[in-house]
């Protein structure tokens, strides 16, 4: 899946949260399924295993309990 189709996959109101997060450049993470994230602006650490980046938008699995 890519970012792109995780967004479209979210409900209305995850969106308009990672949305709201983008236009005003705040971080932002999504849990979307079990173990794995979205996020925007996300200031990366041990937490995430990031597999997918396209400009400030990321994807990936977490590595622990967040």
């Amino acid at each position: 899946m890519t970012i792109q189709d995780i967004l479209k996959s979210l409900p209305r109101s995850e969106r308009d949260q990672l949305m709201y997060a983008f236009e005003n450049s705040l971080s932002c993470i999504v849990k979307y399924r079990f173990g794995l994230f979205v996020a925007v602006n996300m200031i990366a650490d041990d937490s995430y295993d990031i597999e997918q980046k396209a400009g400030v938008w990321c994807a990936g699995k977490l590595k622990k309990s967040v």
